[in-house]
């Protein structure tokens, strides 16, 4: 949840969900974003301990 959000008496907030706005009493809010898939990405270089 981001601030300054209300979350209502018996509202039920899905997994994962980052909720932005209000969820009143006995509403589910649920928010799901867009996949977004990069072609060619790597890993970042791992750092060595010594």
């Amino acid at each position: 949840m981001l601030a300054p959000v209300e979350v209502g008496r018996g509202a039920t907030v899905g997994t994962g969900s980052t909720i932005t706005n209000t969820a009143s009493a006995d509403e589910l809010a649920v928010v799901r974003g867009r996949q977004r898939n990069i072609i060619g990405w790597q890993h970042p270089a791992q750092k060595h301990r010594q």
